[in-house]
């Protein structure tokens, strides 16, 4: 889940009513009220692998709180990860092809981009906009001139992608190619991560990706990433031991330096895989900008936690829920985005066949849901919420 900063550009207004004009900013307007200043929507992704075997359709969520369909005949099957990037959607698909979807209408039409990569029947696990630069990788990372997997970026708009590659050093002697578990960014970093590293953590500036910094330090036992987020200062990551048995929540204030333990997440023991994600809000309104999501399949119950840095434990910070027990058997919360003022939380039951949306308007205080019957009666779930300006 990946933000630009919002700029807002008044030139053409003044300069449209001639000579020469004085622009005053009132530094009392609340961040939310320039926001609304701004048509933005949320883009809305479905999987439906585990039922009908094809979505081909997206919604889309407007800050008014209207919504639209979008479906197409041919282009990707299903989109289980997407970027966005000046409207124009890349996305991922269930296909075991080294390939990119690429649609410039909002989806209607798509055109299907066969990266420079020899991994053909692959697929790419990680995508990710990065101040509008497209950053994807495998779910491995070549990390010397021995591997295999280098991951790509795009500057121009997919038209061309240079290869890139990290700077881990394994745990263990390896063949060049490393776990790569999770890519997080905003415009200006790259955060990666591997487990079976000795840093965990590097990052890189997004001008240029084979220019690592390792971590200094990881003082957390569990290393294993399933979903990061970072304000471009700090670093949260929900983490899997072994098996997750346990997921646990680790943090950094100093980029991904000393990555420390702020707690286990408190429902998820015993389900062995990811129950949420984690969201950082690049918005200047929410309180507590840092967000992860939990679901509580024992009591059929979504959570959002909320963070100022990560450090308080899950267990002692503050918290939204709400339940979510119209899917069934609660699975996950597999998509999480702030976007303007709102945040959007997505649901799943454990089939991947039943899914929901959950509403903040109040920065993750209190949730309610969104009806989506109007748009979207198939079966299928929700798998990314990716936003544009």
């Amino acid at each position: 889940m990946h933000r630009r900063i919002l700029s807002i550009v008044l030139a053409s207004a003044l300069l449209g009513a001639g000579g020469t004009r004085c622009l005053y900013l009132d530094n009392s307007l609340d961040p939310s009220s320039l926001l609304a200043l701004v048509s933005s929507k949320a883009y809305i992704f479905m999987d439906d692998s585990a039922g009908d075997a094809t979505a081909r359709s997206l919604l889309t969520y407007s800050a008014d709180g209207s919504l639209q369909r979008v479906n197409w005949s041919g282009g990707p099957q299903n989109i289980r990860m997407a970027a966005v990037a000046n409207n124009v959607i890349y996305a991922l698909d269930n296909q075991n092809i080294d390939d990119v979807w690429i649609s410039r209408d909002g989806g209607s039409n798509w055109e299907q981009t066969d990266l420079p990569s020899s991994n053909e029947s692959e697929q790419f696990k990680q995508i990710a906009d990065c101040g509008g630069k497209i950053v994807v990788a495998f779910a491995t990372i070549k990390y010397n001139g021995s591997g295999t997997h280098p991951g790509y970026v795009s500057s121009d708009g997919g038209a061309s992608w240079q290869a890139w590659q990290s700077t881990f050093s394994p745990m263990a002697t390896g063949t060049g190619d490393i776990i790569l578990d999770s890519l997080e960014c905003n415009s200006d970093l790259v955060f990666i991560t591997s487990s079976n590293s000795t840093a965990k953590v590097e990052w890189a500036s997004t001008s240029d990706l084979n220019s690592w910094t390792s971590a200094s330090s990881h003082p957390a036992g569990n290393s294993l990433y399933t979903s990061t987020a970072t304000s471009g200062t700090g670093l949260i990551g929900l983490t899997c031991d072994g098996s997750c048995n346990s997921p646990g929540l680790n943090y950094s204030t100093n980029l991904g330096n000393g990555m420390a333990v702020s707690g286990t997440m408190p429902n998820s023991t015993g389900y062995y895989h990811a129950t949420g994600v984690t969201e950082y809000a690049n918005n200047g309104i929410f309180a507590s900008p840092f967000l992860v999501s939990e679901a509580n399949s024992g009591s059929q119950t979504c959570i959002v936690y909320r963070f100022a840095t990560g450090a308080t434990a899950p267990s002692s910070t503050a918290k939204a829920t709400l339940s979510c027990s119209d899917v069934g058997s609660l699975y996950s919360m597999p998509a999480m985005l702030a976007f303007d003022s709102n945040l959007l939380v997505s649901y799943r039951g454990s089939l991947g066949t039943q899914t929901g949306l959950l509403l903040s308007k109040d920065g993750g205080v209190s949730l309610e849901k969104v009806d989506l019957s109007s748009v979207w009666t198939d079966s299928g779930f929700i798998a990314d919420i990716e936003d544009s300006y």
